[in-house]
């Protein structure tokens, strides 16, 4: 689904706003993330895993950071945050443009390339990362 689509404009749109403010305050944030993944799913079913993955990662490191009162347990907690969704990041955007050179050099110089398996890129991997 595209923002600029009729099926979003004129009903997914529409019905989340109305679902957005009949929701009471204290339920708001659970109404907007069910909206939003329901949204990504609608693009991108097969890959909704790693959209929730990451939600429930950064929402249980962002806990222990607020949770600990030791300065360096908290940077410990954001270090590791920032490291699986960066590694994620780079697994899925780069993983096969390393393994294609990789290969390109291996074959260079007379040695069997990696069998290899080409990973697709997750819809707005870029985007729920940062």
């Amino acid at each position: 689904m595209i923002f600029s689509s009729s099926i979003f404009l004129f009903y997914f749109f529409p019905i989340f706003l109305f679902a957005y403010f009949i929701t009471p305050v204290a339920q708001k944030n659970k109404t907007a993330l069910a909206g939003s993944l329901l949204f990504y799913m609608w693009g991108a079913p097969k890959f909704g895993f790693l959209l929730i993955a990451s939600i429930v990662l950064d929402f249980y490191l962002g806990n222990k950071i607020y949770q600990s009162s030791e300065k360096r347990k908290k940077k410990w907690f954001l270090s590791i945050s920032i490291i699986l969704n960066l590694g994620l990041l780079a697994y899925f955007k780069y993983a096969n443009f390393f393994v294609e050179n990789e290969n390109a050099i291996l074959n260079g110089i007379g040695i069997e390339a990696v069998s290899w398996t080409n990973v697709v890129l997750p819809i707005g991997i870029s985007f729920f990362t940062f």
